[in-house]
């Protein structure tokens, strides 16, 4: 016999017990049986959060139990109930009974009666002090503000919607990343919470940090730190129900530049030379200082008698003959990347001066 229209209840920190064997429809057509003990039997299904409608005895729970001696316990109905008569936000009718910490929204069904339980606004049904009685530790979650509470045993987890993408960013430029509103989604309608670390889950490192709140990475990338970084991003909507997407964040090495060229030098024979190099001959858009070399050019030694003294980037000696040189000065960062620049060294006689 059909005894009632009527939405879910939450089948876990959730009773319902009566008298005999009357059964409910709820509107997914699955079927609610009470056995001979009076227990509900073993149901686990949805939220009641579907819309009800019927002629009588409609409500957003149960419409309509038969005998006495109900209880119903730790339930809630948050869907729109309509009928032609007799209806309740959360029970139309029943014998009497007993709803303990069971709720119903009043906004969100129209109905601002019920034959039991208590009604509650659309606000106040998505705060966790309206359930107070409730076990929000193992059984019962919730974002406040946001959701209405959902068994734990029924919450799957988020899922990785759409890969994040390759970043590139230059050292010393200041980063600023946001995941796309579509890297992950909650098919529970729940709030995530995010994390992010390198691959393995060691932390990010110290010119790096994720705001979580907005999903959004910031630091200014030092010297030295060119490279590839694997990042790991976990978004959870229970703290043991997470899913990781990883992504490539790569710190690109700029070989140096030559920032002046080095005009041509010229030399006396058997006299003391000294050319001290510039340091903006060289710049290094990365931050690096690079290591400076000098050979003849084609990479060749220098001539016996001309050493270039990397630490104060001069070239000395005396030379013994008259001649034109070709030399190269090499600079190189301290990932090995490179730049040369060539000058000429003319080697002359002092006028009226001969050897």
């Amino acid at each position: 016999m059909l005894l009632c229209k009527a939405g879910f209840c939450l089948f876990f920190d959730s009773q319902i017990t009566v008298k005999f064997t009357p059964r409910c429809y709820t509107i997914s057509s699955e079927e609610h049986y009470f056995d001979s003990k009076k227990q509900l039997l073993p149901v686990f299904t949805k939220e009641a959060a579907g819309n009800v409608a019927g002629q009588d005895n409609v409500g957003g729970l149960i419409g309509y139990i038969q005998r006495d001696s109900t209880l119903i316990k730790n339930c809630y109905s948050v869907g729109f109930v309509t009928g032609s008569r007799n209806t309740g936000g959360l029970i139309a009718a029943t014998a009497p009974s007993t709803a303990q910490s069971s709720y119903w929204d009043s906004e969100a069904s129209e109905q601002a009666s019920s034959d039991s339980g208590t009604p509650r606004t659309t606000e106040q049904m998505q705060q966790q002090n309206t359930f107070s009685a409730w076990d929000f530790t193992t059984i019962w979650f919730m974002n406040p503000g946001y959701s209405y509470p959902l068994l734990r045993a029924h919450i799957i987890s988020p899922i990785v919607k759409n890969q994040i993408s390759v970043q590139v960013h230059l050292i010393g430029e200041p980063l600023s990343f946001t995941l796309p509103p579509s890297t992950f989604h909650d098919p529970n309608g729940l709030l995530l919470t995010y994390q992010a670390s390198l691959a393995g889950g060691l932390p990010l490192p110290p010119w790096l940090a994720f705001i979580s709140s907005t999903q959004t990475f910031v630091g200014t990338p030092l010297t030295g730190a060119q490279g590839v970084l694997n990042i790991e991003v976990r978004a959870c909507n229970l703290p043991e129900q997470c899913v990781t997407s990883t992504f490539t964040l790569t710190l690109p090495n700029r070989p140096p530049q030559v920032q002046n060229a080095i005009l041509p030098q010229t030399a006396f024979n058997r006299v003391p030379f000294q050319f001290i190099l510039p340091e903006a001959t060289f710049f290094d858009p990365d931050g690096d200082r690079p290591r400076l070399t000098a050979t003849s050019l084609g990479g060749g030694e220098l001539l016996p008698w001309l050493c270039f003294n990397s630490s104060t980037l001069a070239f000395e000696g005396t030379a013994e003959t008259t001649g034109f040189l070709m030399l190269t000065v090499v600079a190189t960062d301290t990932f090995n990347a490179s730049v040369s620049m060539h000058f000429g060294l003319t080697v002359s006689e002092i006028a009226g001066k001969y050897w």
